[in-house]
């Protein structure tokens, strides 16, 4: 099951120690009810009881520093994009060491669930420009990150007036994001 494959704080630490986990053996592939279509995923990590220990026991500066961490990482982005169709990743937003590799080096397109509070808005604003900064320095060539604010909450029926006000604030806070499509 999930809880007993590695996943990608295991390739991390894997890459790390010189052990070289092959990150195919963390996929999950479940096939698709309708078709011949299948979903892989790797999940977070594997889920023991030493699952958080690992995670916090990563240091990604040293490792980026002394372990070429960054390359190992281009290397998966690399093989992912010849090996799927698409590839999605669930991250936090970019303020965390991972976060930040998920949204600088790992994304073409960043896709973002934005809710109807100004602290959202702001935040998403800022995670979109500190990235698109971040990645420009990356010693990668990399077309312009595309971004897309999706509303996380529509109150359209609770409360139509709010709702709409929040759709022109979207519309008015994004308009350049939305303009890159």
């Amino acid at each position: 099951g999930i809880a007993e494959k590695p996943g990608i704080v295991d390739l991390v630490l894997s890459a790390a120690a010189g052990t070289g986990v092959d990150w195919q053996s963390a996929l999950h592939e479940f096939k698709l009810p309708v078709g011949a279509s299948v979903v892989s995923l790797i999940s977070a990590g594997k889920r023991d009881n030493q699952y958080a220990t690992r995670l916090h026991s990563v240091d990604f500066e040293r490792l980026f520093s002394e372990r070429e961490l960054g390359s190992y990482i281009e290397r998966l982005r690399n093989e992912w994009i010849s090996q799927f169709e698409y590839v999605l990743i669930d991250s936090r937003t970019g303020v965390t060491d991972i976060g930040g590799i998920c949204t600088v080096q790992l994304a073409d397109i960043l896709v973002f669930l934005v809710t109807t509070t100004d602290s959202s808005v702001f935040g998403v604003k800022a995670v979109i420009e500190q990235a698109r900064v971040q990645q420009q320095r990356l010693p990668v060539d990399r077309r312009r990150l595309l971004a897309i604010p999706v509303p996380a909450r529509d109150e359209s029926r609770a409360e139509y007036r709010r709702a709409g006000d929040w759709k022109l604030r979207f519309a008015k806070e994004f308009k350049d994001l939305f303009e890159d499509w």
